[in-house]
């Protein structure tokens, strides 16, 4: 039972890890496609940042979608990660408690929890390709975009680990 737990809690905080990620990076590319004006400085765009971060991920969803930024292939697999990670965060543990004493339901649950994990991945992945080709699009330099993303994942897992 003890290594089942340990399963299942490793899963849920690789799971979570993935979603937050994506929450993050949603929020920016919001900020980046709806929120952002040519000339705008940083402190403007942090603040602004900052207040897309500090929104729900369903919030971020629903805005991009309203304003017509949310590609529309994304929008029906966002809006059932939001459902799942809806379930995750407030309904799991009661949903799946016998997975700590069942193998059964140990393997249903992290089947669901991998599959939630890939998805936000895959979605991240996506917003990320989309980031770029507006930025592009804009004629905007990727080069400071990239130094930043090399600092903040320096900053996330150290600069010896990639």
């Amino acid at each position: 039972m003890g290594q089942r737990l340990e399963l299942i809690t490793g899963k849920v905080g690789h799971t979570l890890w993935q979603l937050q990620t994506l929450e993050g990076v949603l929020a920016t590319f919001f900020v980046l496609v709806v929120q952002a004006e040519q000339g705008m400085g940083s402190a403007d765009a942090e603040t602004k940042l900052n207040s897309a971060l500090g929104g729900t991920f369903g919030s971020t969803i629903r805005k991009l979608i309203e304003a017509q930024k949310m590609p529309e292939a994304f929008k029906s697999r966002f809006g059932h990660l939001r459902d799942e990670r809806n379930w995750l965060v407030h309904h799991s543990r009661s949903d799946s408690y016998v997975a700590v004493g069942s193998d059964r339901g140990c393997s249903d649950l992290i089947d669901r929890l991998d599959a939630i994990a890939n998805e936000a991945t895959l979605l991240l992945n996506a917003v990320s390709n989309e980031a770029e080709t507006f930025v592009q699009r804009h004629c905007v330099s990727t080069e400071g975009i990239d130094e930043l993303v090399k600092k903040t994942l320096d900053n996330w897992y150290g600069e010896n680990e990639l």
